[in-house]
């Protein structure tokens, strides 16, 4: 006689979609409707968000809410996200030691500036290099709207949105990664600008086993 248990699990776990911010650069200085439409649970949001923001964007960046200003919109929101298998094996694994240097390779290529890449980079970086190696894939613009809608209006010219998913990985992980292309970000007329990301779980990781 043998005994077995039989364990059901949700193949979606929740993750927090971390500090995905929102830059504007107009041509002009134009007044701002901007909605974020998360498909999970919204958790914070900065500036103060009533039925969306409104604003005045500069051209260099600064967003006017009456006397204050900012440099970007802030959000965070608790998902149940997940890799498909190609997307788990389609990426970046990358030591400790060459999390910066790779950062600001990626981000060079993608068009960030000098600060937006410091904003992702400080953020990011400590806690990519908690781990020793960490598996990396980045989403961008029509794939980022898994996590969220953006309704802006006036519409922009161009909305670049760039979203980071990682998790640790290590030596017993064996796997053919296909390097990613990481597309141009073109800043002619009213630009916008979102990154993001989120740390995945375990069950992720198991994705690269195979």
């Amino acid at each position: 006689r043998d005994d077995y248990m039989v364990y059901f699990e949700n193949s979606k776990y929740p993750v927090v979609i971390d500090k995905p911010v929102i830059y504007l650069y107009p041509e002009k200085e134009i007044s701002v409707h901007l909605e974020v439409k998360p498909k999970g649970k919204m958790t914070f949001m900065y500036p103060a968000y009533n039925n969306g923001w409104d604003f005045e964007a500069m051209p260099d960046g600064t967003l006017l809410f009456g006397e204050s200003a900012y440099n970007y919109l802030f959000w965070e929101s608790e998902q149940f996200q997940q890799l498909s298998a190609e997307e788990a094996h389609t990426g970046y694994l990358v030591k400790k030691n060459e999390v910066i240097s790779f950062l600001e390779e990626k981000l060079t290529i993608a068009g960030l500036t000098s600060k937006e890449q410091a904003d992702f980079i400080t953020y990011w970086g400590p806690r990519l290099q908690q781990n020793e190696q960490s598996f990396i894939h980045f989403l961008f613009n029509e794939e980022c709207d898994r996590f969220a809608h953006l309704d802006i209006q006036p519409k922009p010219d161009h909305t670049y949105r760039i979203y980071i998913v990682w998790n640790e990985v290590t030596d017993q992980h064996k796997s053919i990664i296909h390097e990613q292309t990481i597309p141009h970000f073109e800043r002619d007329g009213f630009t916008v600008l979102e990154w993001g990301g989120s740390e995945y779980n375990s069950f992720h990781t198991e994705q690269l086993k195979h």
